[in-house]
């Protein structure tokens, strides 16, 4: 008897045959997941950004070059340590203490296909607006409003032709685009807070990529599509489904049913030699707007248009010192589905590499916000940090700390100003498994 049938049988037991049942089939899936290969040290585990992403920057499709089915997981730990010292209004002056957690799984199942997963735990309260800090009365917060979610949770299948050196990859399921860079969080401490408002995450639908070409001679190229629905659509109230809470009667762009937004976008990556790398990210999104329950005026109201132009360049100056520079223009028209509203967002930030553990990071983001009926603002956010890696041990496979300043400006069209000084350190801890 397999698993399924066990499954189905259990419909028609009582209550405690049932779980007798239940805890059967769990043992059986345990022994499945627990009996696959570890991966190969020689396979790199993806890019911490999303499935995506992890596509991108593969080379030839190496996730799949092992023929055994194997899993693969890794377990990002972050300790956020934050002092806003010195801002405009004193009520929002405060010390926050947060905790992350992000974990990656992907099970190989054979040459073509894969199960992928990301689930996250972070701080929940300020997701709609992670670059500002909450008015909390000058109070402290220490590990407080705390969620878990899923993220990612889908299937891929590579169509691989060696010959042509050709891949192509489907992604069903639940996934985040590749709409933009800026908003990777591996660089620095919270550089990338602005350019996470238009990170386009928790999409169900389709996704191809097809891969062409060779990094290391004419160029690697990605070119990928997506059709897809707002998760918390389809999954409403469901178990890790709507972290961000918003209801349906809010129309958010995307939320429309039958995969009526989409999303068209082409990398293109150069590995010239040892430690010299060039990528260029395009992208276009349109998210449909459910004009049954959108409060914008009926006369208004119009798709969210976005698009963005990227460049991220890593230069050897010798070998002690590597610079990578990373450049992001991204324009939204008919912000959140109101032809009144348009953003435009500049991102532009400098990673210094020295001394093989240690780095310097220097960065700004520019956000223009546009309302031709209210009062729009302009608004810069920048950091200097400095960080250090800690080599690998039986404990951790990558330990990292960043400490830096921060400054955050935002002008409402010179009616009024608001600044806000504060430090940060941040602690990140790698575990593969």
């Amino acid at each position: 008897m397999n698993l399924i049938s066990i499954l189905y049988q259990a419909n028609k037991l009582t209550k405690n045959n049932q779980r007798i049942v239940l805890g059967v089939a769990i043992l059986l899936c345990s022994s499945i997941v627990f009996n696959f290969a570890k991966a190969s040290n020689d396979i790199s585990f993806g890019s911490n950004l999303g499935i995506y992403k992890d596509i991108v920057n593969e080379e030839n499709a190496d996730f799949f070059s092992q023929p055994k089915p194997f899993m693969r997981n890794r377990l990002i730990g972050e300790l956020d340590l934050d002092n806003y010292f010195k801002t405009t209004n004193r009520n929002q002056e405060f010390k926050e203490t947060s905790i992350k957690a992000k974990f990656f799984n992907n099970i190989h199942l054979n040459n073509k296909i894969s199960l992928n997963s990301y689930f996250k735990i972070q701080d929940v309260k300020n997701l709609n607006r992670p670059w500002q800090a909450t008015n909390h009365n000058g109070r402290d917060r220490f590990l407080k409003d705390v969620g878990l979610f899923a993220e990612e949770l889908n299937i891929r299948y590579l169509y691989e032709n060696k010959i042509k050196k050709i891949n192509n990859n489907l992604i069903i399921g639940k996934f985040n685009l590749g709409f933009g860079t800026a908003w990777r969080w591996d660089r620095g401490i919270s550089i990338h807070s602005l350019a996470e408002t238009y990170k386009q995450t928790e999409k169900i639908g389709v996704a191809n990529v097809l891969q062409l070409g060779n990094s290391r001679k004419t160029g690697q190229y990605n070119i990928g599509f997506s059709f897809f629905n707002n998760d918390q659509k389809i999954l409403d109230n469901a178990l890790f489904a709507n972290k961000h809470s918003d209801a349906k009667e809010m129309a958010i762009p995307g939320d429309s049913r039958a995969l009526k937004s989409y999303n068209f976008s082409t990398d293109i990556n150069f590995d010239f030699k040892k430690n010299e790398k060039l990528s260029y990210h395009f992208s276009y999104l349109n998210l449909d707007v459910n004009r049954r329950n959108s409060r914008v005026n009926p006369s208004k109201i119009a798709n969210q248009e976005g698009v963005v132009y990227s460049m991220n360049y890593q230069y050897p100056l010798d070998e002690n010192i590597v610079l990578d520079g990373l450049l992001e223009y991204t324009k939204t028209n008919n912000y959140l589905g109101d032809s009144d509203r348009l953003r435009s967002y500049l991102s532009s930030n400098l990673l210094i590499k020295y001394g093989k553990s240690w780095n310097i990071l220097l960065g700004n983001t520019r956000l223009k916000d546009r309302n031709y009926n209210f009062l729009g603002f302009n608004q810069n956010f920048s950091e200097i940090s400095n960080g250090y890696q800690f080599q690998k041990n039986n404990y951790f496979d990558k330990l990292t700390i960043q400490v830096g300043y921060r400054y955050n400006r935002i002008s409402y069209l010179n009616q009024r100003i608001e600044k806000q000084s504060s430090y940060g350190l941040i602690l990140r801890y790698f575990k593969d498994f």
